[in-house]
């Protein structure tokens, strides 16, 4: 009997470290990736996204399925493939959104079309016309994956769509607007429910979300079959050292409290509140700020390298495991819409898995019990500067309350758990 295949396929390119040209110095290549004529020269296969972790781990845990990870990538000029750990990896060129640049107080950009790959579509409509295949879209709303959605026949497949932290547009609008919009945003609102229900609703068999929020939202737009599910981390990999040695690795402060921000430099995921905690903060205890994700491009880049943090571009998991080691916590302050649709972010997990507590909103979102969640660290009650620092100061000063972060959070989110559960919902579907 031949194995049905799964694919899975990430709605974007890669963010902006996979753009640098191949001879900047800033560049940590990828440990797989091709050579190119054109600019940046090169493209990753990136092991380290969370859809290519889950099909590695798939193809560990069952015999039963073949595992393949595509994804659209900018700039490439030609489909590549390569084979990593049992798992088929596939590039296709895509074209980047089109969008108008515009400068009211800040720059920005409204988006005026999608990323697309026809290569990547019409590559896929020749795979499900041999049957036997899952598909399992990771990312929605937003992005690629809504291209498959609206433009195959997807009849005879079975689909998987996860969430992961993505909203409707509507839902972006609605935030934070006064109550003479209201009626227009639920006239929206009707809208969207009408364009998902003729759209997408019949090409998905399954849902799994990422908040009790994103769940709200598609049971209202008449889905039944959904799960709440979070991608784990490897607890494996990921563990409590000796941080002392990790500091030293590190040239990093022994005599020092280290907190720790983990992704882009955004107002949005609030490292200028970050920043600007540190900056009182470090006037009262020793404490240290280690930033880690950022690129030149992102809209806080400049203030990040002025702070006098230690500013760190992305590095490979073996790296920053030795940063969460070598930390007391984790912190990260979200707008409201991540807030309520964003759930808990993997590098909050890989942190528990080094025992380092966190201070954020997103703590609502904990899997297990609030007793239990009282150990994973502290969420504030408004995103005032005195209350943020209450919260960092409060774990700074009690860490022995925080100890069993790393044993609570693997009850939920250890990834040999979690990948289970995703083997149930694809034997589900057979």
């Amino acid at each position: 009997m031949v194995k049905p295949k799964i694919i899975h396929i990430i709605g974007h390119s890669p963010g902006d470290a996979a753009y640098l040209e191949i001879n900047d110095p800033l560049l940590k290549l990828p440990e797989h990736y091709v050579k190119m004529g054109n600019f940046p020269y090169w493209a990753g296969f990136f092991e380290e996204d969370f859809y290519a972790i889950v099909a590695t781990k798939l193809s560990k845990l069952s015999s039963k399925f073949h595992n393949e990870c595509w994804r659209p990538y900018y700039n490439c000029d030609k489909i590549y493939q390569k084979k990593i750990n049992g798992v088929t990896h596939k590039i296709f060129p895509s074209s980047s959104p089109k969008k108008l640049r515009f400068q009211k107080g800040k720059t920005r950009h409204m988006h005026i079309s999608k990323e697309y790959s026809g290569l990547l579509i019409s590559s896929l409509e020749k795979e499900l016309e041999k049957g036997n295949c899952i598909l399992h879209l990771h990312g929605f709303p937003g992005g690629h994956n809504e291209h498959i959605l609206r433009k195959l026949d997807l009849s005879k497949t079975k689909v998987v769509v996860q969430n992961r932290g993505g909203s409707f547009k509507f839902q972006k609008y609605s935030l934070g607007k006064p109550a003479v919009h209201r009626k227009f945003l639920e006239y929206l609102d009707y809208i969207y429910t009408i364009f998902f229900r003729r759209r997408y609703l019949r090409n998905i068999d399954c849902f799994l979300m990422n908040t009790k929020a994103a769940i709200h939202t598609i049971k209202k737009m008449g889905f039944k079959n959904i799960s709440l599910h979070k991608d784990g981390v490897d607890f494996n990999f990921f563990n409590i050292g000796d941080k002392a040695l990790a500091r030293k690795k590190l040239s990093l402060p022994i005599n020092k409290k280290i907190i720790i921000y983990t992704g882009n430099f955004y107002s949005d995921k609030g490292v200028d509140k970050i920043i600007n905690i540190y900056q009182n903060i470090k006037k009262k205890v020793p404490v240290h700020l280690i930033l880690i994700g950022g690129t030149k491009k992102d809209e806080l880049y400049s203030m990040a390298i002025e702070s006098g943090a230690k500013v760190v571009t992305r590095v490979p998991n073996s790296s920053l495991k030795d940063y969460y080691q070598a930390s007391d916590l984790s912190i990260a302050i979200y707008n409201d819409l991540i807030v309520k649709y964003g759930g808990f972010g993997r590098s909050t997990l890989e942190a528990f898995a080094c025992g380092v507590p966190f201070v954020s909103q997103n703590l609502i979102h904990f899997a297990g019990s609030k007793k239990e969640r009282f150990h994973l660290g502290e969420i504030p009650n408004s995103l005032e500067l005195s209350e943020l620092e209450r919260c960092i100061m409060k774990i700074l000063h009690n860490q022995e309350n925080y100890t069993n972060c790393r044993s609570i959070s693997k009850k939920y989110y250890d990834l040999n758990s979690t990948v289970k559960k995703n083997i149930v919902v694809y034997n589900s579907l057979k």
